[in-house]
């Protein structure tokens, strides 16, 4: 089973969008968890909606972008940063040095462990790598990379649409080797499936600008020229493994 770690509704139709059109990630066995559920942040729908109006607005999104490409869907109902003090959106939640002063860190890390254990089926486990440091992307990296996962779990991370596309190549590479040691990148060509991807982002009207959609565009297309992709990383198994 296929298990697509999302720390908010769009993480995934972002960074994996075209991977699972072209069926590179198996929708039949798969299943998108959206770890941060609730939150306030719909500013293209209801900008001073309720925790649980604009909580209902994302959830709401996020069934009908896993019914239209035919995922399963699971959310592990966790306050995000516009419920955890932050003062702002723009700076504050992309600044912090340790995840550990978060005021939800204990209790997301706890909660995204706890769901993890109970995944008994679970043969591939998709995690963001906190690409342009989100709090948030940080705190679910953080879960997975201190959790203890069986051996013979398949571990695969991706890159952080559209945050991906305000660093530069070699700044991703360098982060990447940072957050998970030595590791290897697989491009998957989705050109054929990229004007359909962008599509789908629409259904995240609440949430998705025009500048996000050009970010998208800007990282697919400059990583291998005339190709519009996505890439995962791998961690290097080492010798006798």
């Amino acid at each position: 089973m296929n298990l697509l770690l999302s720390a908010h509704a769009d993480d995934i139709a972002y960074s994996l969008g075209g991977a699972l059109l072209k069926g590179y990630i198996s929708q039949i066995t798969a299943t998108l968890v959206t770890v941060f559920q609730r939150g306030l942040y719909v500013p293209y729908a209801r900008p001073k909606a309720s925790v649980e109006e604009a909580s209902a607005i994302r959830d709401a999104e996020d069934l009908a972008y896993a019914a239209k490409v035919g995922l399963k869907h699971k959310g592990l109902g966790l306050r995000d940063v516009t419920l955890r003090g932050y003062p702002d959106l723009e700076d504050s939640i992309f600044t912090v040095t340790d995840y550990r002063q978060d005021p939800g860190a204990v209790e997301s890390i706890e909660t995204i462990q706890s769901f993890l254990d109970e995944q008994t089926e679970m043969t591939r486990l998709w995690v963001p790598l906190a690409i342009g440091n989100h709090i948030d992307h940080v705190l679910l990296l953080k879960a997975v990379l201190g959790w203890k996962a069986k051996p013979e779990l398949e571990v695969i991370f991706y890159e952080d649409v559209p945050y991906a596309g305000f660093e530069e190549l070699d700044s991703i590479e360098t982060w990447v080797q940072q957050v998970i040691g030595s590791a290897e990148a697989e491009i998957i060509d989705i050109s054929e499936q990229f004007e359909k991807k962008l599509k789908n982002l629409e259904i995240y009207g609440s949430q998705v600008s025009q500048d996000d959609i050009d970010l998208v565009k800007l990282h697919a297309r400059r990583i291998v020229p005339g190709l519009a992709v996505e890439r995962v990383w791998r961690r290097k198994k080492r010798l006798g493994e």
